[in-house]
C-alpha cells in the first residue's frame, strides 16, 4: 500500500529518521533544521505491559514503535506467549 508521503516500505525508505530517549527533541530540531520541509511526529512510549498485551493481541507493530519505558535493562525482553 502507497501513502500520500509515497512510503511503501517504512522500515526501508531513507527518508523517514528516528529520534528517542533524552535527547529526541534536540536530534528532531537538527533535523529539521536540515531538512525545512519536513514533518515530525512524537509518540508516547508504550509500558512493557502494552507491549504484552499487543503481543497476546497478535499485533503486529510497525518499526520503530517498540519503544519502552522505563528501559529494560540490557535491551532484553522475555515473555512468555500464552
Amino acid at each position: 500500500m502507497q501513502s500520500g508521503l509515497h512510503i511503501t516500505d517504512p522500515a526501508t525508505d531513507q527518508r523517514l529518521k528516528h529520534a528517542g530517549g533524552e535527547n529526541a527533541m534536540p536530534e528532531m530540531e537538527m533535523i529539521f533544521w536540515e531538512n525545512p520541509n519536513a514533518i515530525g511526529f512524537t509518540l508516547c512510549p508504550m509500558t512493557a505491559s502494552q507491549l504484552m498485551a499487543a503481543a497476546d493481541a497478535g499485533i503486529n507493530l510497525p518499526p520503530k514503535s517498540t519503544c519502552i519505558d522505563p528501559k529494560i535493562p540490557y535491551g532484553l525482553l522475555l515473555y512468555k506467549h500464552q
